[in-house]
């Protein structure tokens, strides 16, 4: 969840604009560089039938693909059944020799596109979640752009040796730093960034943009260092327009945000059997009985007697936000209170239904929260 707080107060929450708007800079200054060794990737791996979807060149079970919960179902292969074909089968391996882990990505790419789509094997290389529909290098973010440098062995290649030494996943590992970036901007809870590391942001991105092998001679990340520095340059404020531009961004982005919880996530499945067999979540939700467990300094877990009845139970302790870990065994309802909570958002900060029964009586607790992310 996202708090409320005044994001244009102090200095170190423009830091978090700046170094933002540098991720998507240096995102944009490596695009043409990736762009051009995926398609190198793509000429060295051989050609491919193009008939073949990967489901075909799976075996059946493969982890974690064919999770079966029943007997001969596969969700994975129930269009497709596995079938050998030595021409896929070796671009297929000659993938999985150039992946850094050997564990491409399978979910991600349309096997039957290899032979005329390089986008398509630069797929195999992205984390596993999150981009089977990205088009292209240019849709992809500034993550995936970082990872399939990180997971492709031939971006050694065009790196020079000081860039990924000592080599991933070791932290130390200036593109692991890169990375590491990326995810500190984004999964911030407060929106600010100190002097400190905003300054070491830019001075690891300018670094890895001038890389000598071949992103020092690449105009797009000429172009992108020059940029950072003028944004590194810039006067600590922003103007009337760009924050009109924020809140009117933001604004849409919750809109959309509550508009596929309420057509896309407000259904669950009522039996594991029944495929298809899905209700409204607010039909058959009961709610469940919560207990909360007071987690120890070193690891241990004790069960207390307070039964947990109103949201700020939840989120709340001394008026500060908790960090909240629900557990309980399969099939208890974890995932339909998730769910149920998510909609319960939408109602508290936006829609306002009056025939909308809330879990939790103090429903009005969720609109402390700007923003609420679910993921299954």
């Amino acid at each position: 969840m996202a708090a409320k707080n005044n994001v244009f107060t102090d200095k170190e929450t423009i830091n978090w604009f700046k170094a933002s708007k540098a991720l998507n800079v240096a995102k944009q200054g490596l695009t043409d560089f990736l762009d051009k060794q995926l398609q190198n990737v793509h000429a060295a791996l051989g050609k491919c039938c193009g008939n073949c979807p990967i489901e075909k060149l799976i075996p059946c079970p493969t982890n974690p693909y064919c999770n079966k919960r029943k007997r001969n179902y596969c969700p994975f292969h129930k269009s497709q059944k596995p079938q050998p074909c030595p021409t896929c089968d070796h671009v297929k391996q000659n993938i999985i020799l150039q992946h850094r882990y050997s564990g491409p990505s399978w979910r991600n790419t349309r096997a039957e596109n290899w032979a005329q789509d390089y986008w398509e094997i630069g797929k195999c290389f992205l984390p596993p979640d999150g981009y089977s529909h990205v088009c292209s290098v240019q849709e992809s973010d500034f993550n995936g752009v970082i990872s399939i440098m990180l997971n492709c062995l031939h971006f050694q290649t065009c790196l020079s040796s000081s860039c990924l030494s000592p080599p991933p996943p070791d932290k130390q590992c200036p593109l692991e730093k890169v990375r590491q970036i990326g995810r500190d901007v984004r999964h911030t809870s407060d929106n600010k960034v100190t002097d400190a590391d905003q300054q070491d942001y830019f001075q690891t991105l300018s670094t890895l943009l001038a890389d000598p092998n071949c992103l020092q001679h690449d105009p797009s990340a000429t172009i992108a260092c020059t940029t950072l520095r003028d944004i590194q340059l810039q006067n600590d404020h922003m103007s009337i327009e760009e924050l009109e531009e924020y809140e009117r961004g933001k604004a849409d982005f919750r809109r959309n945000l509550i508009q596929f919880y309420t057509t896309k996530m407000n259904t669950v499945s009522v039996s594991p059997l029944w495929e298809g067999c899905d209700k409204p979540v607010c039909d058959i939700f009961v709610t469940p009985k919560l207990i909360s467990i007071i987690i120890e300094k070193d690891g241990s877990r004790t069960k207390t007697n307070h039964t947990i009845q109103q949201y700020k139970d939840i989120f709340y302790n001394d008026k500060k936000l908790n960090r909240v870990l629900i557990e309980g065994d399969p099939g208890t309802g974890k995932s339909t209170f998730l769910i149920k909570l998510a909609l319960d958002w939408c109602e508290a900060v936006l829609l306002h239904n009056p025939i909308h029964l809330s879990t939790f009586s103090d429903v009005d607790t969720l609109k402390d929260f700007q923003f609420l992310f679910t993921f299954h």
